[in-house]
């Protein structure tokens, strides 16, 4: 895995960091419909992620009016 971080790194000069976290059965498009359901995200990501999903109102539905 290390390898293949360092190629990326190199490649595209940004830092890909390898999180250790528990693995849970989710996937991103459930977590993008909880969140615009307004529904609390932190059990599935870090807070401070949760946090910035909710004050930047991602993945919320837009309504005309």
């Amino acid at each position: 895995i290390q390898e293949q971080m360092d190629f990326l790194n190199d490649k595209y000069k940004g830092s890909i960091r390898l999180l250790h976290s528990p693995q849970i059965d989710v996937s991103s498009s459930q977590l993008r419909e909880i969140a615009a359901r307004g529904q609390d995200l932190s059990s599935y990501v870090p807070e401070r992620v949760a946090d910035y999903i909710s004050d930047h109102h991602l993945y919320e539905v837009k309504t005309n009016g």
